[in-house]
C-alpha cells in the first residue's frame, strides 16, 4: 500500500472548491489492484471487489471515470502484450466479461443524460476545444516543487502555487523509486512487463494532459482525434486532469523500486517507512490560506434558512435564490460553488449553481433575477416560486433604491437583518402578486 501513498498525495493537485470531486480519486489505486487480481485469479471475489471499486471511483466524476478507464484499458492490453506476460492464460476471462458488463449497466443511465446535455446544454461550445486547446502541460508542471511546501518556498518567484490546475509536481521521492524499478528491469530483467505497463501509462497520461490541439506544432493531438472518434470527451476541457494517467503510472514503477530495495535490506519495512517519511516532508504543505483557526462556517443566511425550514416544516424544502449572482461580479465564479456548500446545511432548493456546462437557458434566468429590483426580475423571481432571498454582502446594504429597501417596503416580504451585515428576504407568495407566465427558455 505504500506504493498507493506515494503517488496519490492530495497535495500533489488541489482544486478550487468548484473542484472538489476531482480530488477524490482514492479509489484508483483500488480499482487497479482489483484488475490486477482478477486477471491473475478470476473468481467471484475478485470480480465483485474490481466491480465495487470502479464503480466507487467512475460515479465521482465523469473525468474520472473517463480516466480510470484509460488506465485499465492501458494495465489490460499491457498485461496481455507487454514483454515477459503470460502467454498461456486467455485473452479474456467470462469473469471480465461480466464485470465490464454489469459496470456498464449502472453507469449508463448516468452516462446517457450526460451524453444528451451536449445538445441541451453550453456543453455543446465544447467542442470547439478539439481545434483550439492544447499545449496545456509542461515538463516544469511535473518536477517543481509548488510553492507552499518546503522546496517549492526556496524557488524565486515560484509560478506554483498549491491552487493551480497546473500543479502538477509528482515528488523526487517516486520518481527515484521509478528509476530504481527501470534500472532493475534493464539490468536484471525483473519485473519488465510492469515496468513497460508504468512507462507507457506515463506517456499516454503526459500526451492526454496536453490537450487536444497543440497551437506551438500547429497539429491535432491525440485526445483530439480521440474527441472526433467519441464526441463526448470534448467535454474534458481542464485536459491537465489526465495527469491522474501519469501518476498511475509511476505509482506501478515506484512500487517495484521499493520492493526491490525492500528485499535486499534485512529489515525490509525500513525502505517503506523511510521513503514515506521522505515523500511527506516533500511535499507537505508549510503553507496554507486555510488553518484550524480558521474554522469554516456556513453563511448567516443559509444558518437563517436551515433554521426556518425546522421551524416550517410544512413549507420545506423552500425554494431560494442567492444574491449577488457570482456570474456577474467574477470571471470563474466558484462563489457560486460556496452557495451550493453552504446549501447542504439545509439542502433547500437553490436556483444558483456553478457549473463548466449549464443548461439551455439557464443564464438567461440568471441575468434576469440579477436586475433585482426591476419589475420583470421580481416576476420571474414570483414565478420561479422562490420563497426566500438570501442577501450576503453588498447586495443586503440598505441603500435607496437596492434590493433590500424595495422588499422593505412590500407588504408581502419581510427582511430580516443578520449577523455579518447579511440578510434574508421572506416571501409570502399567497400574499405576493400574480407574476406573468415566464417566457420559454431561449437557447445557451
Amino acid at each position: 500500500m505504500l506504493c498507493f501513498r506515494l503517488t496519490f498525495d492530495p497535495s500533489n493537485v488541489v482544486y478550487p472548491l468548484g473542484h472538489l470531486q476531482i480530488l477524490s480519486f482514492q479509489a484508483i489505486p483500488l480499482a487497479l489492484l482489483a484488475q490486477i487480481r482478477l486477471r491473475e485469479r478470476p473468481g467471484g471475489p475478485a470480480m465483485l471487489l474490481f466491480v465495487i471499486a470502479c464503480l466507487a471511483q467512475a460515479l465521482v466524476s465523469w473525468y474520472l471515470a473517463v480516466m480510470l478507464a484509460v488506465v485499465l484499458a492501458v494495465v489490460a492490453i499491457g498485461q496481455r502484450v507487454a514483454p515477459g506476460s503470460s502467454p498461456t492464460r486467455p485473452v479474456v476471462s467470462w469473469h471480465e466479461v461480466l464485470a465490464v458488463v454489469v459496470i456498464g449497466a449502472v453507469l449508463f443511465p448516468f452516462a446517457r443524460p450526460y451524453a444528451r446535455s451536449f445538445s441541451d446544454s453550453t456543453l455543446a461550445e465544447r467542442r470547439q476545444l478539439v481545434d483550439t486547446f492544447g499545449d496545456a502541460v509542461g515538463w516544469r508542471d511535473f518536477v517543481t516543487p509548488p510553492a507552499a511546501t518546503l522546496a517549492g518556498s526556496a524557488i524565486d518567484a515560484n509560478p506554483y502555487s498549491i491552487w493551480g490546475e497546473n500543479t502538477l509536481y509528482i515528488g523526487a521521492v517516486p520518481c527515484l523509486l521509478a528509476l530504481v524499478a527501470i534500472a532493475v528491469a534493464v539490468r536484471r530483467r525483473e519485473q519488465v512487463p510492469w515496468t513497460a505497463i508504468g512507462l507507457v501509462l506515463v506517456a499516454v497520461g503526459f500526451t492526454l494532459a496536453l490537450g487536444f490541439f497543440s497551437p506551438a506544432l500547429g497539429v491535432r493531438l491525440p485526445l483530439g482525434y480521440l474527441a472526433q472518434a467519441l464526441p463526448f470527451l470534448a467535454g474534458l476541457r481542464a485536459a491537465q486532469r489526465f495527469a491522474l494517467v501519469l501518476y498511475v503510472g509511476v505509482l506501478l514503477l515506484s512500487a517495484w523500486g521499493v520492493a526491490h530495495l525492500a528485499r535486499r535490506t534485512r529489515w525490509p519495512w525500513v525502505p517503506a517507512v523511510l521513503a514515506s517519511c521522505l515523500f511527506l516532508v516533500e511535499v507537505f504543505p508549510i503553507t496554507l490560506p486555510v488553518s484550524a483557526s480558521r474554522r469554516y462556517r456556513v453563511s448567516a443566511p443559509d444558518a437563517f434558512i436551515a433554521a426556518y425550514q425546522h421551524a416550517h416544516p410544512d413549507r420545506a424544502p423552500v425554494v431560494v435564490l442567492h444574491l449577488p449572482i457570482h456570474y456577474f461580479d467574477q470571471s470563474y465564479p466558484v462563489s457560486e460553488a460556496t452557495y451550493m456548500v453552504d446549501s447542504t446545511a439545509h439542502w433547500a432548493r437553490i436556483l444558483n449553481g456553478f457549473s463548466g456546462g449549464v443548461p439551455s437557458g439557464f443564464m438567461a434566468r440568471m441575468k434576469a433575477l440579477h436586475r433585482l429590483p426591476a419589475p420583470e426580475a421580481v416576476d420571474a423571481m414570483l414565478a420561479l416560486g422562490v420563497d426566500i432571498l438570501a442577501l450576503h454582502g453588498p447586495a443586503a446594504a440598505p441603500k435607496e433604491g437596492g434590493v433590500r429597501d424595495y422588499f422593505t417596503r412590500q407588504s408581502w416580504a419581510a427582511v430580516t437583518p443578520l449577523s455579518g451585515g447579511d440578510a434574508v428576504v421572506v416571501i409570502d407568495r399567497a400574499r405576493a402578486p400574480v407574476p406573468r407566465p415566464l417566457e420559454p427558455l431561449p437557447g445557451p
